[in-house]
């Protein structure tokens, strides 16, 4: 049995859908002998085999859509009508598939990845689109009218395509249609567009570092010293782009450009003594990122936060169990000191579960030792430190030193009794007796 109409031709087998209302029907019987065909058991037309028993019949009238089973007699000159085929069934299906539909497109690639918006851009060349579809249907995609390939939807109704050819820079428009077993072909989904941009932004700068704190402010020159722990930075770079803010490498911020391609950023977390080497790059809307800046360096002095300090050791001094606790240690100390490091001059704050425990100030060597004034409770005491700075700047607090103080002493042993289950006297045995019950 042969489709000759839509999408889909080519011969059928038995079970196949097709949407040929008029399917060719073809076989072998005796020669000149009348061939008969029937649909459901209800004769649709007949044909006669030629000289080398072959025949062809197509209905003159169109089959309904839904399940066929076709048979074919023969009939001869004798007048005999043999027995029916074997049934040859089919289904016809001229309904299309629903409107399919594009849900989504999906960057997975560079520094901005996530759904990409209807209209939006991305550096990702092969981005993978998502959508619904009749289940068991096969979806084809196409970009601006050209196919890029197909994918079949899922029981779910739900399915998804990556392009296996990168995409060239420039706008996209995708559309799908949906093709069901029979070859009917749905109308093409609602468009949806990506621009798909490659270049990276152009290198950004930093024009200006300034200073609004102490005496002296203004604009500061590159290798200058100040004492304003959060100046504000300023440059350009692409419109439209962000810029990411680097201190020796690592991100300390972001900022937006705006369309005259201007940027400016102040740091919120103050930045800590010391020099600094700062530079950007611009990340723009598709994720490409450029390369960084030249570098601005500069010092920070008595504005700056101070490094974090470090709890060297925690000592127990008390009971028949002594020396520097570990970290999750058990100790009978209710008054542990504490030791470390911070910047010489700074002063160091403990806390105990977030609580403060009191403060001590650096020696010059950097050195601190801390006992608290009040015994700790019972129970698990996260220790941490920060350091603050004369000018009251205060550093990012330690990880956490974890103790458990624990002075409770064990219960005392019950008193022992002792009981004699053997011979003719039984019972409890009081302290001094005589038993015959060598296992008591």
């Amino acid at each position: 049995m042969v489709d000759n109409a839509g999408s889909k031709t080519g011969n059928l087998a038995k079970g196949d859908v097709t949407d040929d209302t008029t399917p060719t029907l073809s076989g072998k019987a005796t020669a000149g002998g009348v061939v008969k065909v029937y649909d459901n058991g209800t004769l649709i037309g007949q044909t006669t085999a030629n000289a080398n028993g072959d025949w062809s019949f197509t209905p003159g009238t169109a089959l309904t859509d839904g399940a066929h089973n076709l048979t074919a007699t023969v009939t001869t000159q004798a007048g005999g009508e043999s027995a029916p085929t074997a049934i040859f069934d089919l289904t016809i299906d001229t309904i299309a598939p629903n409107k399919p539909g594009i849900d989504e497109a999906q960057d997975d690639v560079g520094a901005v990845q996530g759904p990409i918006g209807n209209g939006k851009p991305t550096d990702d060349t092969t981005p993978t689109l998502s959508g619904q579809g009749e289940p068991g249907s096969t979806v084809h995609i196409y970009d601006k009218g050209e196919l890029l390939g197909s994918a079949t939807v899922g029981q779910d109704g739900e399915w998804s395509f990556t392009p296996t050819t990168p995409l060239a820079d420039g706008e996209h428009s995708f559309t799908v249609t949906s093709e069901d077993k029979a070859g009917n072909v749905s109308e093409p989904s609602d468009a949806y567009v990506v621009v798909v941009d490659t270049t990276a932004p152009n290198k950004p700068s930093i024009e200006t570092v300034f200073d609004d704190q102490g005496d002296k402010q203004g604009n500061l020159a590159a290798g200058d010293t100040t004492d304003d722990a959060r100046p504000t930075i300023s440059g350009k770079a692409e419109a439209g782009s962000t810029v990411v803010i680097l201190d020796k490498g690592v991100e300390i911020g972001r900022a937006p450009v705006d369309g005259s391609g201007k940027w400016t950023f102040t740091p919120t977390t103050p930045l800590s003594n010391g020099g600094h080497d700062l530079s950007v790059k611009a990340v723009d809307a598709a994720g490409n990122i450029s390369v960084a800046s030249d570098s601005f360096g500069f010092s920070i002095v008595a504005g700056g936060a101070p490094a974090m300090p470090a709890i060297t050791a925690v000592k127990d001094d008390v009971g028949s169990i002594q020396g520097n606790l570990q970290k999750n240690a058990v100790t009978d100390d209710s008054k542990p000191t504490l030791e470390g490091t911070a910047e010489p001059g700074a002063t160091v704050s403990i806390y105990s579960n977030g609580d403060l425990l009191g403060s001590v100030v650096a020696n010059a060597s950097g050195q601190w030792s801390f006992t608290p004034g009040t015994e700790l409770k019972d129970g698990l005491h996260n220790l941490t430190a920060t350091a603050t700075n004369a000018a009251g700047n205060v550093s990012p607090a330690t990880g956490a030193y974890p103790i458990t103080v624990d002075t409770q002493a064990p219960s005392s042993a019950t008193a022992l009794e002792l009981r004699d289950d053997v011979g003719a006297v039984q019972g409890v045995i009081a302290s001094g007796d005589i038993t015959d019950d060598n296992t008591p």
